[in-house]
């Protein structure tokens, strides 16, 4: 009879991700499927997101002054070593965990600014105050964080910041009135000089901003 998918995790070594591949193992069991490596596919993407969702929760907490391997791997409530087996570095673990806690971010001021063709003085007041919330505020911190790393060129921040930078800009001209579109690059300057201040000035007041 064939082996269920725990009898496989149980009884069969695991694949080495690093090694092997996610995209190889799906062409793989695309062709022809085993149970036993989707069974390990699985359970090692359901590690993955655990590990990644922890390490953001923990940089989001401390920042980067307190990111080495060992206190991320505490923070996931596994050993260095098998962060070591699901990710190839740690700057991996960084990456995802940064891009993870930009797409919360982005989620939550969607809901905040739904639709599209809102004036540049609409937008700027409404994510202004968004990102006031406390739920928000540590991700501010940690992007400003990322900026300062990504100046020195150091990876995986250059890269990442480049990546969020585009996507907020993209998000954000999908949202402006098509007139404006010119003036896009204009507003996430504006946004990001004012996001700044907000955070050295803890007596600043959103409202009282002049755009």
């Amino acid at each position: 009879s064939q082996a269920s998918p725990n009898q496989c995790i149980r009884s069969h070594p695991a694949p080495d991700f690093r090694v092997f591949g996610a995209t190889k193992i799906g062409l793989c069991c695309a062709v022809r499927p085993d149970p036993c490596i989707l069974a390990w596919m699985n359970k090692a993407d359901e590690n993955r997101q655990q590990i990644v969702a922890a390490v953001a929760a923990h940089l989001l907490r401390e920042g980067f002054q307190n990111s080495g391997l060992r206190a991320l791997a505490r923070a996931a409530g596994r050993s260095d070593r098998m962060l070591m087996y699901y990710f190839s570095t740690k700057e991996e673990i960084v990456a995802e965990a940064m891009l993870l806690s930009a797409g919360r971010l982005a989620e939550e001021l969607e809901a905040s600014l739904p639709g599209t063709g809102h004036s540049t003085t609409h937008i700027i007041d409404v994510l202004m105050t968004a990102t006031q919330r406390q739920t928000v505020q540590p991700v501010i911190r940690l992007w400003f964080e990322i900026v300062g790393l990504a100046m020195r060129g150091q990876e995986p921040y250059l890269t990442t910041a480049r990546l969020i930078l585009h996507n907020w800009h993209s998000w954000l001209k999908q949202k402006m009135d098509p007139k404006d579109h010119a003036e896009s690059h204009s507003l996430l300057a504006q946004l990001e000089g004012q996001l700044l201040l907000s955070l050295l000035d803890t007596n600043a007041k959103p409202a009282a901003l002049n755009h």
